[in-house]
């Protein structure tokens, strides 16, 4: 068996398509299909189906990739020893949603930049949950719920407390609600607030916490937000009278490729202080 075919694998599963692995590879595209038909009639399967427009491993497939992870991040490991590693990965990429970005993590890239002037961040800041194991869109993701992907590995962080909000100096028992959209139908938060509101009308949906946000300090309604969303705007006040409100566990993710690259682990510590040091807040438990 040719080890180096592992590699292809991998290179599709992270790219999708032959012709972007190729690219990726600095080879061509019959090479790539060359190689993996090999690995296939070694391994004794498919590796890879035909679906909406991409190569996606098939469980054999899944397994393979994992296995190639774990041979580039051994071949890594052996690159960096002896060596600085700071000097081998300047920038991380970082994904968290845009409103634990703007207001958790921005905040504190000072600290992070104090003590590890050559590393960079390029934050990436979307309620889209990017693919961290096969095609690599970031290294590090910060998630409210843990990914079951044997290819990437979780560290809890802390928790995301949540509270009802109304705009300051306004009734609220005459509002309608502003809430997340259907197809967010089953996060806790928004199970809670369906709970609260019953068959109070619903002014307006968004699939964004900061639109709520805004809708909320607009005066369009009563909202369920995160706390530390809520409570870093004056222009909202927190309604206490509702018990059970829900929290969160917050996740930090990365490729197990990259758990013992230097530069991501040093991030991931930061962000892990980042959460120590605002734990009440973040928790829902005080203001900062």
């Amino acid at each position: 068996m040719d080890w180096d075919n592992f590699r292809f694998a991998l290179a599709v599963a992270r790219e999708g398509s032959h012709a972007a692995a190729a690219r990726s590879l600095r080879t061509d595209a019959a090479t790539v299909g060359r190689r993996l038909a090999r690995l296939e009639g070694d391994l004794g399967g498919s590796l890879f189906v035909r679906q909406d427009g991409r190569w996606r491993p098939t469980p054999l497939g899944e397994a393979t990739v994992a296995q190639a992870a774990r041979m580039e991040e051994a071949g890594a490991a052996a690159l960096l020893s002896g060596r600085d590693a700071a000097h081998l990965r300047r920038r991380v990429r970082v994904t968290a949603t845009e409103s634990l970005a703007e207001l958790v993590l921005v905040p504190a890239i000072g600290r992070l930049h104090a003590v590890a002037p050559d590393i960079g961040i390029d934050l990436i800041p979307t309620a889209v949950r990017l693919d961290l194991a096969f095609r690599r869109e970031a290294d590090l993701a910060l998630r409210l719920a843990r990914p079951r992907d044997a290819a990437t590995v979780s560290r809890r962080v802390g928790e995301i407390g949540f509270a009802a909000y109304a705009p300051s100096g306004t009734d609220a028992r005459n509002l309608p609600w502003v809430a997340y959209d259907d197809d967010l139908a089953d996060l806790p938060e928004e199970q809670w607030s369906r709970t609260l509101r019953q068959d109070a009308p619903v002014a307006l949906r968004s699939s964004h916490a900061t639109v709520l946000k805004e809708a909320v300090a607009q005066g369009a309604g009563i909202g369920v937000l995160p706390c530390f969303l809520g409570d870093a705007d004056p222009r909202l006040r927190r309604l206490t009278e509702w018990p059970d409100a829900p929290r969160r566990p917050a996740w930090l993710v990365m490729p197990e490729a990259l758990r013992r690259d230097p530069a991501v682990r040093r991030v991931a510590d930061w962000i892990a202080e980042i959460f120590r040091d605002r734990r009440a807040a973040l928790a829902g438990e005080a203001a900062d």
